[in-house]
């Protein structure tokens, strides 16, 4: 049983930032990388450290081609600091949360580069290919928040050829995925109908197999030109159901795995229990000497090979 004590090592993280990190819209990726630079920094009273891309690999269990789209993406959005030396990287926690650039901040130097939309700015798209405005007019009117949270199911009630619940899960993991409004997505809906839908859903299978860069813009382009289903494509619904199998059969593999377990240390404790019974008889003696002479006697101790004996014959079981 896990028992951790401060004792033994602890983080000491302002209440502050722990706060602001609780509000900032991030991957899993991102936030479990957050979490080990501020163990290998703060976990030391340090503001930096030099770190491999193996080691954040090895807290996180994240695999290392995601670890440094991750690191780059905390890096770009200004939540840590990150420098190259060698074949490490210089790593640190920028706790001056005003300057992380999040899907309601950005930095007034880089406004003049960006395109508005309707609650923001675009990042990485030039206005001579591109223009958002054609997408979602700059005066529309910002949804309230009771539109928001009552998400897409009561604003386009009809409309949709999906089931409610669907239509909202596609639209939550999509903008969960790509840290992305969920006002925006309903824009485009609004204007564009319910093909968008079908775009996000793309985008989201394409995702699984490939790194989407901007995910906005790949929408946007998807919109303005037609996006093919991917090969292979399954609908959300099915991939659901299919993960949902695999949960189960996991589930069923690690129950069955429990259950054996448990009959194992179940035979163990009656094998010794019953080896305890017989000590000082000429039945142990007889158990004892069979064990010496056991192929196993060489790499275990006789007491396992008893017990071991003990089991194979049912002796405990049947006495």
């Amino acid at each position: 049983m896990a028992s951790p004590q401060c004792e033994d090592g602890y983080t000491k993280i302002a209440n502050e930032l722990l706060e602001a990190l609780c509000r900032t819209r991030l991957s899993g990726c991102e936030l479990r990388v957050m979490f080990a630079v501020l163990r290998l920094t703060y976990g030391y009273n340090a503001k930096e450290c030099r770190v491999l891309r193996r080691q954040i690999a090895e807290i996180t269990g994240i695999r290392e081609n995601n670890i440094t789209r991750a690191v780059r993406s905390l890096a770009s959005k200004h939540l840590i600091t990150l420098k190259k030396d060698g074949a490490k990287w210089v790593i640190g926690p920028n706790k001056d949360y005003d300057q992380w650039i999040l899907r309601k901040g950005i930095k007034t130097d880089t406004v003049s580069k960006l395109i508005p939309y309707q609650n923001g700015y675009l990042k990485g798209i030039k206005t001579d290919t591109f223009r958002v405005s054609n997408l979602i007019p700059q005066t529309q009117e910002k949804p309230t928040p009771d539109k928001q949270s009552n998400g897409a199911k009561e604003i386009y009630k009809d409309k949709y050829k999906y089931t409610h619940s669907v239509c909202d899960k596609v639209l939550d993991v999509f903008c969960n995925t790509f840290n992305v409004s969920e006002s925006y997505i309903q824009g485009l809906i609004k204007q564009h109908g319910e093909r968008v839908l079908d775009y996000c859903d793309y985008i989201l299978y394409l995702s699984n197999k490939e790194r989407i860069r901007d995910a906005r813009k790949f929408l946007a382009y998807a919109i303005k030109n037609g996006l093919s289903p991917p090969d292979g494509y399954i609908p959300y619904e099915q991939r659901e159901k299919k993960k949902r199998e695999r949960d189960e059969a996991l589930k069923r593999l690690f129950e069955r795995q429990d259950k054996e377990r448990e009959e194992i240390k179940r035979r163990v404790d009656a094998a010794r229990a019953y080896i305890e019974k017989i000590k000082g008889t000429d039945r142990y003696r007889e158990l004892y000497e069979k064990a010496k002479g056991h192929k196993m006697a060489r790499f275990l101790s006789i007491e396992r090979v008893m017990e071991q004996l003990v089991i194979e014959g049912g002796t405990a079981d049947g006495d």
